[in-house]
């Protein structure tokens, strides 16, 4: 699974699109509250640490069952 986002200052100009495999529809919305950017991330998107962490306000339980096929 893969999610692509455009880094932005503020998490409100974000929202995140999961439950299906394209990016402009399908699945559903979700508002991002917050941007939790790499410790070691300088701006810099093609090189090393361009991650972040985007939380949303609900769970999404879409995700949450991948991860737990995947991974346990």
């Amino acid at each position: 699974m893969l999610m692509l986002v455009c880094y932005r200052e503020h998490p409100d100009d974000i929202l995140v699109r999961v439950g299906t495999s394209t990016l402009d529809e399908g699945g559903s919305l979700h508002e991002v509250t917050k941007i939790i950017l790499h410790a070691n991330y300088n701006g810099n998107i093609d090189k090393d640490y361009d991650i972040a962490l985007l939380r949303v306000r609900i769970i999404i339980r879409v995700l949450l069952d991948w991860f737990c096929q995947k991974y346990m």
